[in-house]
Formats: C-alpha cells, structure tokens, sequence
C-alpha cells in the first residue's frame, strides 16, 4: 500500500509535469507564432527602407539635376546682362549719329513728294497724317 501511495504520488506528479509542459508547448507555439509575424514586419520594413532610401537617392539625384540648370540659368542671365549693356552703348551710339546727322527740311519745297506708308522723322505714319510728313518733321 505504501508502493500504491508512492505510484499514486508519482502519477500525480507526472499528471502535472506534462500539464507543464502542455502549457510550455503552448507558449512556444504562440512564440513561434509572434516571430514569424515580427518576421514579416520585420521583412516589410525593410522593403519600405529599401523605397525609401530609393526615393532619397531620386529626391538627391533631382536636386543636384536643378542645381546644374540654375547654374546654367545664371550663366545665361549674366551673358544677356552683358549683351543688354552692350546693346544699350549701340543704342546710345545710333541716336547720337541719327542726332548728329539729322537733317533740316526748313524751306524745302515739298509739293508732289509720294508720302505713302512713310514713317515721318518724328516716328508717326504718314497714313495717319492725312498722308504727308509736312507737318511732322
């Protein structure tokens, strides 16, 4: 009856030895369960690294692209800077020649000039001067 005790005690013991590990199958279930989700996410977030760092490297590639045309633009605007001014001394330079050889009509006689689609010295139409330049000298 003792050896019927110890066997009942033991039993006992073994129910709840492989109660345990029942529970820890359990938890390892579950833990293999959690990883492959942290895996996936883990994956997934590396893939969106991955875009990520991709869409810098355009985002870079992009800027550096702008900063090349801007630096173009620049050049460009200096030289026509540089061709206004020279264009400006031209300018200058023609209505002082236009100034300096204008010529004086005073007394002339104009009677039977053709003043048709004529720009008159003052810079009107002589269409629009009852065609003629007599009074827009």
């Amino acid at each position: 009856s003792d050896s019927q005790a110890e066997i009942a005690e033991i039993q006992a013991t073994v129910s709840v030895l492989e109660a345990t590990v029942t529970g820890h199958e359990s938890n390892i279930a579950g833990l293999e369960t959690a990883m492959t989700l942290m895996e996936e996410q883990r994956d997934s977030l590396l893939a969106q690294l991955s875009d990520s760092q991709e869409f810098v490297n355009q985002t870079i590639a992009l800027a550096e692209a702008m900063n090349e045309t801007i630096a173009g633009l620049h050049a460009m605007l200096g030289e026509n800077a540089t061709l206004v001014q020279q264009l400006q001394s031209d300018l200058a330079y023609w209505q002082q020649t236009a100034e300096d050889n204008h010529a004086s009509l005073r007394g002339a006689d104009l009677r039977g000039v053709d003043w048709y689609n004529t720009t008159c010295p003052d810079g009107t139409n002589s269409d629009d001067n009852g065609n003629t330049c007599e009074d827009n000298l």
